[in-house]
This record gives C-alpha cells, sequence and structure tokens, in this order.
C-alpha cells in the first residue's frame, strides 16, 4: 500500500475562546524579565498574557520571522503562593464566582506534593500527584458538554489530549456539572478520573485571572520565577520556566480590546464517552473468538486451545478486541481472561501498527538507524531525527510524534509533546495508530514534515518488546490488553521491564478464564 498525500496538522492546542484573540508586540531588545516588564508597561500595556490557544498563536504570529530567537519572556511569574485553578483558564467562561466552586471530600486536600485534582464516584473531589495514570473528563465547547475518555494518562497528557480533541480538561462550576460528571462515570463503571482542577504559584504580570498554562513537559522546575514561551523546535508555543535575571527578548501586549468573537477547532474527531479505540485496518476482517469458562493455568489453557481448536486468542488490531469483547458479554464475576501473548527471551523491534495486513512483502523489516549509538536496554521506543534518520530512546521521553491515518492514507505531525506510551493511545483514538515506515520513500515523507513544522525528532510507531503470540502471529499491542504488573492502571499489552509473569490476560471483572480463536 502506497501513501498517495502527506497532511500536516500543528496541534498546538484547540481551547475555548469567547473573547478576540489578544494583540501582541514583539520587542527585539534583550532585557531581564524585571526590566522587560518594566518596559511594556511604559511602552505598551503589560508584559503578554494568554488566556487560550488563539493567544498563543496570535503570540507566535508576532514572532515570525526573528532569527536566533530561542525563547521570548511572557508575563507569568512564580508568587510562591500556591491556589487552585482551572486548566480552562480563560476568564470569560466562568461568571460570577462559579470558578470558585469547590466540592473537596472531607480533609481534602491535604498533601502539599499534590497538585492535581481528581473526582471520586462518589461525586466528591480529592488530590493527587499529577503523574498518576487514570482516565479523564473533557469538557467540549462545540457540544456544551462532557466527554469521558476511558485512556489512562497523566494529568498533563490528559489536558493535552483534551485540548487537542475537544476543549480542555473539564471545569466543573457548579453542582449541577458535578452530578453530570457522576453520571458519566457511574455509566461508565469508573471509580476516579481527572478534571481540570490544578494547582499552582503562576500568576500574569498585568494581574490577569486566566489560569491557562501550555508547560512543556517537564516545565515548570520550581525553583525559577519567571516564564518564557518558546519560538523554535519541536516544543514551539510550550513554556519553560528561567531566573528572571536571564536576558531574552520579549512579548508585549497592547491594550485589551472590548471586541468579542469566538475561536474553536473543527477538527471531525471523535465525541462521545465510551473507548475511543475504533480505528483498525480495514483490510484485514475481526477474527472470531469463543468463551472457555473452564479455569486453567495459562500453560493448561494453552494447550486446551491447540487441542480442540486453533490456539489462544491472537488480536490484530482493534476490531479484533471488539469482537473479543462481545465474547465475553454477559459473563459475570470474571476479573481477568488469558489471552495468547507470552513473553519470550528474545526482544525484537516491532510496529505499533501490527496489523499484518498493512504490510506487504518485507517492508515491516525496513529500518533506517543512525550508526554508533548506545543499544541500551533501557532505549526500548524509536524516534526519528530531523535527518531522517532513526535513534533509541526511552519511552519516557517527551516528544512530538507522526500519526498514520488510514482513511486519508497520509501521516499527521502532532505537536504536542508526549511519551511514547501516550503518543500511541492518541493516534490510536484521534486516526489510526502511531506512523509505520515502509520504505524510503514514507521515511523521506515524515521528515519532510518534520522540516515543515521546524521539529528536530518525533516519536514513531517503532518499539521493542520480548512478547510475542501463542499462534506466532506479529500483531502489535492494544491498549485494552493488560499485562503489567498487577496493581498499575490498564495501558498497554506489553509487560513493564523485568515482568516475571510469561502470559498476558485481558482484564475483565474478577478471576480468570481464557479465549481461543476458531
Amino acid at each position: 500500500m502506497e501513501l498517495d498525500t502527506v497532511f500536516v496538522t500543528l496541534l498546538l492546542a484547540a481551547v475555548l475562546s469567547s473573547s478576540a484573540p489578544r494583540q501582541f508586540e514583539y520587542v527585539q531588545m534583550r532585557m531581564n524579565c524585571t526590566d522587560a516588564q518594566r518596559y511594556c508597561r511604559e511602552k505598551y500595556s503589560d508584559l503578554a498574557s494568554i488566556d487560550n490557544s488563539a493567544d498563543v498563536t496570535e503570540l507566535l504570529k508576532s514572532v515570525n520571522g526573528a532569527s536566533g530567537v530561542y525563547v521570548v519572556w511572557i508575563g507569568l511569574m512564580d508568587t510562591f503562593r500556591s491556589e487552585w485553578k482551572w486548566s480552562l483558564g480563560d476568564p470569560s467562561f466562568y461568571t460570577a464566582n462559579d470558578s470558585l466552586f469547590r466540592n473537596w471530600a472531607l480533609n481534602r486536600p491535604n498533601n502539599s506534593q499534590y497538585y492535581c485534582a481528581y473526582m471520586s464516584q462518589d461525586g466528591l473531589w480529592r488530590d493527587d500527584y499529577c503523574t498518576n495514570q487514570r482516565f479523564f473528563i473533557c469538557y467540549n465547547d462545540s457540544s456544551k458538554g462532557f466527554v469521558l475518555v476511558q485512556y489512562s494518562m497523566s494529568w498533563r497528557s490528559a489536558q493535552s489530549f483534551c485540548r487537542a480533541n475537544h476543549t480542555d480538561l473539564s471545569s466543573v462550576r457548579n453542582q449541577r456539572e458535578n452530578q453530570q460528571i457522576q453520571q458519566l462515570m457511574n455509566t461508565g463503571g469508573l471509580t476516579a478520573v481527572w478534571i481540570g482542577l490544578f494547582r499552582d504559584s503562576w500568576e500574569w504580570s498585568d494581574n490577569s485571572t486566566s489560569s491557562f498554562r501550555n508547560w512543556a513537559p517537564p516545565e515548570p522546575h520550581g525553583n525559577e520565577n519567571a516564564t518564557v514561551l518558546v519560538i523554535s523546535e519541536s516544543i514551539r508555543g510550550q513554556w519553560e520556566d528561567w531566573p528572571c535575571n536571564s536576558q531574552f527578548t520579549f512579548v508585549c501586549q497592547e491594550a485589551a480590546s472590548d471586541e468579542r468573537g469566538e475561536k474553536s477547532l473543527d477538527d471531525g474527531r471523535v465525541d462521545g464517552f465510551a473507548s475511543l479505540l475504533h480505528h483498525e485496518h480495514p483490510s484485514s476482517a475481526p477474527r472470531q473468538f469463543e468463551y472457555v469458562q473452564m479455569r486453567m493455568n495459562c500453560t493448561d489453557a494453552q494447550r486446551y486451545c491447540r487441542k480442540n481448536y486453533s490456539d489462544l486468542a491472537s488480536t490484530d488490531n482493534s476490531a479484533d478486541v471488539t469482537e473479543l469483547l462481545k465474547s465475553v458479554n454477559g459473563t459475570s464475576g470474571i476479573f481477568g481472561i488469558w489471552t495468547g501473548l507470552m513473553k519470550t527471551l528474545r526482544s525484537e523491534w516491532k510496529w505499533s501498527l501490527g496489523d499484518p495486513a498493512f504490510y506487504t512483502a518485507h517492508d515491516s523489516l525496513f529500518h533506517n538507524w543512525a550508526s554508533n549509538q548506545t543499544n541500551s536496554s533501557l532505549y526500548d521506543c524509536a524516534c526519528m531525527s530531523q535527518n531522517g534518520l532513526w535513534r533509541y530512546d526511552t519511552c519516557n521521553s517527551q516528544r512530538s510524534f507522526i500519526c498514520y491515518n488510514d482513511s486519508s492514507k497520509g501521516f499527521i505531525l502532532v505537536l504536542y509533546s508526549m511519551s511514547w506510551r501516550s503518543a500511541q493511545s492518541f493516534c490510536r483514538a484521534n486516526y489510526t495508530d502511531l506512523s509505520s515506515v515502509r520504505n524510503q520513500r514514507e521515511n523521506q515523507q515524515i521528515q519532510q514534515l518534520m522540516n515543515t513544522g521546524g521539529v528536530t525528532a518525533v516519536w514513531i510507531g517503532l518499539f521493542r518488546d520480548s512478547w510475542e503470540w501463542s499462534g506466532c502471529g506479529c500483531a502489535a499491542r492494544w491498549s485494552v490488553i493488560r499485562t503489567g504488573p498487577r496493581g498499575t492502571a490498564p495501558d498497554h499489552t506489553t509487560a513493564a521491564s523485568g515482568e516475571s509473569e510469561p502470559f498476558s490476560r485481558l482484564e475483565i471483572s474478577a478471576g480468570s478464564a481464557f479465549l481461543r480463536p476458531f
């Protein structure tokens, strides 16, 4: 299969705005943040404040053409007074004091290390580490509704997902909206979800009430007191914190206008509150499965399936996952079922888009590695550099990434920094999968996208693991299948490093059983 078209999508964020974008003026003189603030207040209004992604876009336009400039001062400064704020920070979204609505559980918040909030099944809010993995609730301004997303992500990754596909992580402005989210959770059978409430000590120079933040992971570091907006490299438009005595050029803002308008992004993506895993390669029909209710260990289950049928279940794509789950519908008291994914001692590189029908001849084996790399066992994911060569990296590094869209037969550049795993989830939810690269022509197409977007490195869909299917399938690992250590959030079907269990299970509710294909 050949790719006929290359698409570029620059996803800085799709955020509600009921106010027109601010007007910005780039000042090419280099100053520390205090002198830059004084200059802007004398000559214009103040250092730039940002309410939403429309403002980010306008600010970047004002700096276009500046050479040798990596970052610019904006007006966000650390006050060292930590307060709770909403991710959807545009002040025009709120009326009266509804941005101050809170529904904390008793004795919460209660930990100075917890900077993000989630809602429990009882509708009460609790604080937690932002790096924990949870399902989450987005707000969609087009439909004026909430969207339950059943992918486990950190708070920051969930925020990026919501901004790219809807509007933002959910604000909760009153008890009625709190009950709406609680109802979504009950419908989805969930016990906890991220909401858009977070805590920080940053305020705008002009005393704007905007709580919009667009930090580049892992910013802010907490030991620097002023903010710059990055105007080059792969995190263009995102923010870093720097010491105020650093010398940078800066962006001022004109006096606020009373004109109002709307800014939105019609991206045609999936809306709803079911699981978003809906993309599969159409040339491969879903397998057929049958649920076996006898309880066995994984070895006996494999032996039984090979003797009486074909083998333990393999899944090539999300259509197979859907069919597999249908076969278990109506089964009560079942927590997990065996699948045919087993751990071997052979660690090999594979494509995330694992459907064999997607590849012809040996194009799944095409590689374009750079030479002289450190082949560390910790580097299990692949990125492409600006020169088109591939490099190993740790999967939790934060990068922009390339999705493949089977509907358009094209690649999509996504300018959000995510871990490889979160990027995979994003691509599967909104397109088809992280990009495979089957030949030199496709490699050059992705390289062209990177040059167009000014990006120096992106995730591609190549990863390394030691898991193989019992029936010798070569499919990728789908998010709904969980094989990580017990107690971790459902995420990805490959085992974590050091995983001791040699078989995989598809977890349902309680107990264990297995599936086999016809």
